[in-house]
């Protein structure tokens, strides 16, 4: 399906208002562009930033014909948008609907990479209590159960350690081998519409319970498996015929071994750096990419540490803002502080790298002590 450039003055609809379609909203405004946001919360944080807001469920086709009728083009900030209702929008979406599709089913995204010839964590399809224990005496201790759909930031995820663990299944799972990671990275890769493909720099991450906590640039991987990653990278948005952006997760296991973790098909929290850091934002390069523009390159500019502000560091975050003016301090507009819900990050830039060590250590006591 060929799709049309989009110019200036016209309007980009997003499905979904949260965080990133507020930065991409931001992006798509800088460029000149109307955005149109749908999202069933009010004052979502893209709608605080935006020029309309269709107040409504995602699956609401009477909203989502809204949405399409007052757009030139439209795209998706997460990935539990349920991609059967988009079927009838189809000829404005050139992100298509299979990056969706395989991304919203853990053991489809798992048949989808290996089938692309890249390799996974070793893993079973688990449907009953049954499955569950052939599976673990397959797989050997220990394991991570997830759901294979709805999960994020460790949700419907459970270890198990050993075999006296009693687990419940909620509903279609995979059951995963729990591996000895030596890092975990990320690589953001954009496809235009031209299959033009760019990379951003790979990025290092830090998790903590599941949840990110640290992004880097550059990474401290070898030159070597640098490469690799990104060679993996774009060979995999040409696979599956990617357009739009990916966000790839990678395991480097101990014996520098790479695997693919998972994907997302949108921009991504590990990306946000870009925003200072690199050529171009990894929410820019999205609406380049949709509205048919040129990419730019991508280089980095400066190297760059993120750090994640959710809901209990609000008011140490605030600390942050007034006693350190050299970082970039990002807030969302969300409205309620809550528990381990993003609110925000912070980016540091510097060349020096004892400074970005030295405020490393500074957020690290600041910030995310709870998470």
């Amino acid at each position: 399906m060929s799709y049309k450039n989009i110019q200036p003055d016209q309007t980009i609809g997003i499905i979904g208002g949260g965080q990133l379609g507020r930065m991409l909203s931001f992006a798509a405004k800088q460029m000149g562009y109307r955005v149109a946001i749908l999202d069933p919360k009010e004052n979502c944080p893209a709608a605080q930033v935006s020029d309309l807001h269709i107040c409504a469920p995602f699956h609401d086709q009477i909203a989502l014909q809204e949405l399409y009728d007052i757009s030139d083009v439209l795209t998706y900030e997460f990935e539990n948008v349920p991609h059967q209702v988009l079927e009838p929008f189809l000829d404005k979406i050139p992100q298509g609907l299979f990056p969706l599709k395989f991304t919203q089913d853990r053991l489809l995204e798992k048949e989808t990479i290996q089938k692309a010839g890249f390799k996974t964590v070793p893993y079973l399809k688990i449907d009953t209590q049954k499955d569950l224990k052939i599976a673990c005496e397959k797989l050997g201790y220990p394991v991570l159960l997830k759901t294979r759909s709805g999960g994020y930031d460790g949700k419907g995820q459970q270890f198990i350690h050993h075999q006296d663990i009693q687990v419940d299944i909620n509903g279609p799972s995979i059951l995963e081998k729990v591996i000895e990671l030596k890092q975990e990275v990320s690589l953001i890769v954009t496809r235009s519409i031209h299959h033009e493909v760019k990379s951003f720099p790979v990025i290092d991450n830090i998790h903590r319970a599941q949840r990110l906590i640290e992004s880097s640039i550059p990474t401290s991987l070898s030159e070597q498996l640098m490469e690799k990653v990104l060679h993996i990278g774009k060979r995999f948005a040409e696979k599956i015929d990617l357009i739009g952006t990916l966000a790839i997760e990678f395991f480097i296991t101990t014996n520098n071994e790479i695997l693919i973790n998972e994907c997302a098909p949108r921009v991504h929290n590990s990306g946000h750096l870009t925003i200072e850091a690199c050529q171009v934002s990894q929410f820019e390069q999205h609406i380049r990419t949709i509205t048919g523009q040129p990419l730019k390159e991508t280089n980095m500019i400066y190297p760059a540490l993120m750090v994640n502000i959710y809901g209990q560091d609000y008011q140490a975050s605030l600390d942050v803002l007034a006693n350190y003016p050299n970082i970039h301090y990002h807030l969302y507009g969300k409205k309620e502080m809550k528990k381990n819900r993003k609110i925000g990050h912070v980016t540091i830039c510097t060349k020096d790298i004892e400074q970005r060590e030295y405020y490393r250590n500074v957020m690290r006591n600041i910030l995310n002590k709870d998470v």
